[in-house]
């Protein structure tokens, strides 16, 4: 039959996707197919197929001896605990099967190089026991009707199962059972896709979320695989993994909390403690060193009170310490303990029965046999050991059986009945694919430039992504606990992005294979240049990075500010910032970054050189200066005052001087950056500050306001005080002003050289730098690698960018409110803000001292009263000889009368009884009497009282008379 007779286009819809697809990948290699893109689709098989190839291919298939149909019936079993459907075959059905497969090898642990042989036999039709059949067709058949499904033409199971998601473990049934499982990811949320974006083997998938995994193996052949019935007649390939019979996860939890009281039992005396640092490995030359940890001696004691440390028996004096074991002992670990593990191995030590019990440490799969030492104290026979890994072989295994297209994500997984682990089921500490894609994603919705694993975490796209439908899978996610597996997933993204590094060296690769390809109007990294120190062999090197559209704003302002900040970039580069003040879009704009490793004159000269010949490569013209050019708008440089980067720019001012045209004839640095510089006011008041604490409040006013002196007399007049001061910090921070010409100059405006206009004009201090700085860490991040800055700083310049074009566009400014005078009344407002907060703090404070001067006063005073209540109490008890006077009465149990002793008193019933006056003092025994008028009667000699008693006795009241009223005139008495 001819081509030409074949209805190719009817053939095609009748055959069906399967059949072209199988078709094609028997005559077209994987690489053609995929190189071929669309042309070799199945929509498009009508302009590529060959019909009589087609014909014949579509014959041979449909005649392929047919397999057994499963059939969907309830389930009985489960394979952790996973939703799946259980598959028999029916008696006498028959159906064509849909696609192709293959086979892989893989072992969980390594048992031998080969896989134990299986060997699958037909059933007896009387007993249901497999017997051997002569005939080929006989055997299927008996096969069929002893109720067994076909797999491969070899190989046969009672039982298929449909599983829709992975599991971490697959059950291994009982000898004489025989169970498969048919795994369909078609409908999975998960991509499956490696870092370069291919899918994923379907036997890569599976180990990858088995716990078990363990020793070598491999994918199989593409070459030769056998067809799988269940998945249709495509290329498969074979593979080998192990399992349990099953997933019993209780018996792992009682193993890792008896792990986990090991910990807690080590930390919980001194000689667990003392043990867990004393067994070091000795790295030394690839750690083939035969040295044994040995305690020695330091020359001197440590900070920590330690003159021991563990040092390694092979070291040779001529090698450095630190090339073997060097161990310092910590502060917390008795020397003493430690010495006697190292001497006695601990026999002489207590509390070691609660080491000498069974280890339940296990090392799980995904460590295998690289670790061969238990971490943990062991004591046998009162003496400490070296716990060492026992190696116990594992004989489950399973066969998994994948399409060789990845694109098919479809598997069958044969379990070998009757060998079963040897161990508990693992936690499933493993990184998963589901897993890294999950958190891949997060990084991406977070950033990966200068990100971190905390700040991933905390990101409420990383909240909304765990909680979402494909994080549902606890098991998929549980790895992304550790904090290490988050840290490994993020660090090989960063790896990918920057395959040289992320320090010099991996900038260099980025301007080279990236930034010179693409067109100068499009560079973010402008140049590179390295150079040799003058001072010694380092190398100096200067990268320059900036917009294009950023770089041009340069031409239309009068001055710039120019400062280093060394918090963003982590290492030996710091960044050196130029920023301006957009006049017309009235806001800040950093136009341009440097970043260099050193800080000399040198370094600061290639700096200033770099960034001019940038501008003038990118704006295709180059800065005029004022003062040099006689055109142009640039006037002013302000700096923080850094000796190396003002000589810098002075060397780099003398190569774009002429004096024809500036008329500028000198030829020094230190001059000729007189003429357009200026010093941030602010950071020399921060070198100020530290003599406030070694000067009077009017010598530091008179050293802060040195900047506003007008006149040389008055200068030279400063000069001479301060190189007279008292205080020598005083006198050495003024000659180290005198040692640069440039700084007066540059600092007061009566010296500069600066027209007065243009310095009245420009900036003061160098406030926009340092608002620029904390701008570009908040975006940026801090303490990141050098390249990481540079591409961080490189998407903030370009939010930077995008904002002043829409400005321009939409006529709508950020902040409108950031004119001359919007930014004067603001400024006024915070400095009334300031001067009050330092004037209430001033009030407060004085008020402070005046009571503390009250208080001393005070607590003066009470000091010189208790010592006269002291001395007072003294003299009592002299005059009284030691003995107790009863004071109360007059020794005859008659009260003693009181008499008044001062007639000042409002209530003193006799205005006209006067007593001696201050000046009399008589003795103790010499009585006196009161001086009457001489109408009254003299009263009787037993009232006679003597002075000192008058002191001590009590004021009687007007109701109290000083007399009996037998004896008391009338006119005396009170109340009548």
């Amino acid at each position: 039959m001819s081509s030409s007779s074949i209805n190719l286009s009817s053939l095609l819809k009748v055959a069906g996707d399967d059949i072209i697809r199988a078709y094609r990948t028997k005559y077209f290699t994987t690489g053609i197919i995929e190189a071929s893109g669309d042309f070799l689709s199945n929509k498009n098989a009508i302009n590529w197929v060959n019909a009589e190839n087609f014909q014949h291919f579509v014959v041979e298939w449909l005649q392929v001896p047919t397999p057994c149909t499963p059939q969907i019936i309830e389930s009985s079993t489960s394979a952790s605990a996973l939703p799946l459907r259980q598959y028999k075959r029916q008696r006498g059905s028959s159906t064509s099967s849909e696609h192709p497969v293959v086979i892989a090898n893989k072992r969980l642990r390594r048992v031998s190089r080969s896989p134990p042989p299986i060997t699958w036999v037909t059933p007896n039709k009387s007993t249901g026991t497999p017997a051997k059949k002569h005939a080929r067709y006989s055997k299927h058949q008996a096969m069929s009707d002893a109720g067994w499904i076909q797999i491969t033409h070899q190989q046969w199971v009672k039982q298929l199962v449909e599983l829709t998601e992975i599991p971490t473990t697959w059950p291994i049934p009982m000898e004489g059972e025989s169970i498969g499982y048919i795994l369909d990811l078609t409908n999975s949320a998960f991509k499956f896709i490696d870092s370069n974006g291919n899918p994923l083997s379907m036997a890569a998938i599976i180990k990858n979320k088995c716990v078990d995994g363990w020793g070598d193996g491999s994918g199989g052949t593409k070459d030769a695989g056998p067809v799988v019935f269940p998945l249709g007649k495509i290329k498969t390939q074979r593979a080998i993994h192990y399992e349990h019979y099953s997933d019993d996860f209780k018996t792992f939890e009682e193993i890792h909390n008896a792990q986990m009281a090991n910990n807690a039992a080590e930390a919980d005396s001194v000689i667990g403690v003392a043990a867990a640092v004393a067994f070091r490995t000795c790295k030394f030359n690839d750690g083939k060193c035969k040295g044994q940890p040995i305690i020695q001696t330091f020359e001197r004691m440590t900070v920590f009170g330690k003159d021991q440390f563990i040092g390694c028996s092979a070291r040779q004096l001529a090698e450095d310490k630190h090339a073997h074991i060097f161990f310092s002992i910590p502060l917390h670990v008795s020397q003493s303990t430690l010495n006697d593990i190292f001497t006695t191995q601990g026999s002489t030590s207590r509390d070691t029965e609660k080491y000498t019990g069974p280890c339940y440490y296990t090392v799980p799969p995904t460590v295998g046999l690289k670790q061969e030492k238990c971490p943990h104290v062991h004591f046998e026979n009162g003496k400490l050991l070296n716990g060492l890994i026992t190696r116990h072989q594992c004989p489950a295994q399973i066969i998994i059986y994948t399409p060789i297209d990845p694109s098919i994500r479809k598997a069958v997984v044969i379990t070998t009945p009757g060998l079963p682990h040897n161990h508990p089921p693992y936690a499933l500490q493993k990184l998963t694919f589901e897993a890294t894609e999950l958190y891949v994603e997060a990084i991406e919705a977070v950033g990966l430039l200068g990100s971190t694993v905390g700040q991933i975490d905390r990101a409420p796209t990383t909240k909304a992504l765990l909680a979402s439908q494909k994080a549902t899978d606890s098991k998929a996610t549980s790895s992304l606990t550790q904090h290490r597996v988050k840290q490994r997933i993020l660090s090989g993204m960063k790896q990918k992005q920057y395959p040289e590094g992320k320090d010099i060296a991996g900038v260099k690769h980025m301007y080279e294979n990236i930034e010179l390809k693409r067109p100068v109007q499009e560079r973010y990294i402008q140049s590179m240049h390295s150079e040799l120190c003058n001072d010694s062999n380092d190398q100096i090197d200067v990268v320059v990075t900036m917009l294009p559209d950023l770089a041009e704003l340069v031409h239309n302002v009068t001055s710039t500010q120019h400062d280093t900040t060394y918090k963003r970039v982590f290492g030996a580069f710091n960044e050196w910032e130029i920023v301006i003040w957009h006049p017309y879009l009235c806001r800040r704009v950093a136009i341009g970054r440097i970043y260099c490793n050193r800080e000399t004159r040198q370094a600061y000269r290639l700096i200033w050189t770099e960034w001019f010949k940038a501008i003038e490569r990118v704006t295709n013209k180059s800065i005029k200066f004022k003062a040099l050019h006689k055109e142009g708008k640039h006037a002013i440089f302000m700096v923080d005052g850094s000796a190396p980067q003002m000589q810098g720019l002075g060397d780099f001012l003398l190569t774009q001087n002429d004096p024809l045209v500036s008329r500028i004839a000198t030829k020094d640095p230190q001059i000729i950056v007189q003429y357009c510089s200026r010093i941030c006011n602010i950071h020399c008041q921060r070198g100020v500050e530290p003599l406030k604490a070694v000067c009077s409040h009017e010598d530091y006013n008179r050293i802060v306001h040195f900047q506003y002196i007008t006149t040389q007399e008055k200068m030279d007049e400063f000069t001479a005080w301060c190189l007279g001061h008292e205080q020598p910090k005083v006198r050495d921070w003024w000659r180290n002003k005198l040692a640069y010409p440039w700084y007066i100059p540059a600092l007061c405006r009566h010296f500069s050289k600066v027209p007065s206009a243009d310095w009245d004009l420009g900036p003061t201090n160098t406030n926009l730098n340092e608002q620029s700085h904390q701008a570009t860490n908040r975006a940026t991040g801090v303490h990141i690698p050098l390249a990481e800055a540079i591409d961080s700083a490189f998407e903030y310049d370009k939010q930077i960018s995008r904002e002043l074009q829409l400005a321009s566009e939409n006529c709508i400014l950020t902040n409108h409110r950031n004119t001359l005078t919007h930014r004067f009344i603001s400024n006024n407002h915070r400095t009334s803000l300031c001067i009050e907060r330092v004037d209430t703090a001033d009030r407060i404070r004085k008020e402070v001292t005046n009571i503390e001067i009250k208080l001393a006063a005070a607590l003066e005073e009470k000091k010189i009263a208790i010592e006269n209540v002291n001395q007072l109490r003294t003299e009592k008890k002299q005059v009284a000889s030691g003995k107790k006077i009863n004071l109360k009465t007059s020794g005859r149990g008659f009260p003693t009368p009181a008499v008044a002793i001062s007639t000042e008193k409002e209530n003193f019933p006799f205005p006209s009884l006067s007593l001696p006056s201050s000046s009399y003092h008589p003795t103790s025994a010499e009585p006196f009497y009161a001086s009457l008028p001489p109408e009254l009667e003299p009263p009787p000699s037993s009232y006679n009282v003597h002075l000192s008693y008058l002191q001590q006795s009590r004021l009687y009241t007007n109701s109290e008379p000083v007399f009996p009223s037998a004896t008391c005139p009338p006119n005396l008495r009170s109340n009548q």
